[in-house]
């Protein structure tokens, strides 16, 4: 004997609605932040979204844009997981959501920079804090892709020839910030903490640090060009 079980319409929006209407929330918030992009098509993967009611929900608030469900969309996130791990380059390009950059030290800009941010190092006044920018908001990069700043450090005085130096990768909403702050929105990705050789830093040596773009991390890495030390860590960018 088949046992059938039917929901009218109104029960079924009261099950459906709170969870749709924070994927609707969720969308006009990427959507925002993607403004200048044009996108015009949205795609529909996983289970969920062979649900009628939820593609007509998604249609009739973004009347404007194509909605597309994919062939298999209950499988289509596990499939792509499988693709990226089996063959990464195979994954040509993404968006990146935030504006990446290393901390770096320049000269004191006197009524340019802020005050907070001056120090004194080996006698030599700089701007600390100052975002270098490697990566913006919304650029396209590809697996594999480097990004290589090159700079100098020095280390003079005998406190600085035996300090740990670190390396510090920040990101921001922001497309142009200017230094790591909470007030332009940026936050520390993580760190490369960089120690000394055995006899103390050079008085001055040139230096790379490279943000490579991998499957869902960066690797960050750090080449003392005097001295051959090379440092490396990952660090999660999705």
């Amino acid at each position: 004997m088949e046992a059938r079980l039917t929901i009218n319409r109104e029960m079924l929006e009261e099950l459906f609605k709170p969870s749709v209407d924070k994927i609707i929330s969720k969308l006009v918030e990427v959507l925002d932040q993607c403004d200048e992009n044009e996108m015009k098509t949205i795609i529909l993967v996983g289970g969920y979204s062979e649900s009628p009611y939820v593609r007509e929900r998604i249609q009739s608030t973004f009347s404007n844009m194509r909605v597309i469900l994919v062939d298999d969309a209950r499988l289509a996130v596990l499939n792509g997981a499988v693709i990226m791990g089996w063959k990464p380059k195979n994954i040509i390009q993404r968006r990146s959501r935030y504006t990446y950059g290393f901390v770096i030290r320049q000269p004191f800009r006197v009524g340019e920079d802020p005050k907070q941010l001056r120090v004194n190092c080996d006698g030599v006044i700089y701007c600390d804090m100052i975002f270098k920018k490697m990566i913006e908001k919304g650029q396209i990069v590809e697996y594999g892709q480097t990004f290589i700043f090159q700079g100098y450090d020095s280390a003079t005085s005998a406190g600085q020839k035996r300090k740990v130096k670190n390396v510090h990768l920040y990101r921001s909403t922001q497309k142009d910030p200017h230094y790591c702050r909470e007030e332009e929105d940026c936050s520390l990705v993580g760190t490369v903490k960089t120690k000394p050789p055995s006899d103390g830093w050079p008085d001055m040596w040139d230096f790379d640090l490279q943000l490579i773009v991998g499957e869902t991390e960066f690797t960050v890495k750090c080449l003392n060009l005097k001295t051959g030390q090379e440092y490396e860590a990952q660090m999660d960018f999705l």
